[in-house]
């Protein structure tokens, strides 16, 4: 897991450094709008899960795979 951990944070932080640069060259230092919208509804960052493990149907339950030794 802590290499899992450690190719995600490094993923995540290569990710934002190039959406930076993308912004930038794009739109430069700030972006100007002639309105503030108000968004309602919208879930809060901290109530969105994604799970780790998912199952697509019609697949094999994970509890009836063998382990691999």
């Amino acid at each position: 897991m802590d290499e899992v951990t450690r190719a995600a944070n490094d993923i995540k932080g290569f990710s934002a450094a190039f959406t930076k640069a993308i912004w930038l060259r794009k739109f430069g230092q700030e972006m100007i709008c002639d309105q503030v919208l108000e968004v309602r509804g919208a879930p809060r960052a901290e109530e969105v899960f994604i799970p780790f493990f998912v199952q697509m149907p019609g697949e094999q339950p994970l509890s009836d795979l063998t382990t691999f030794r």
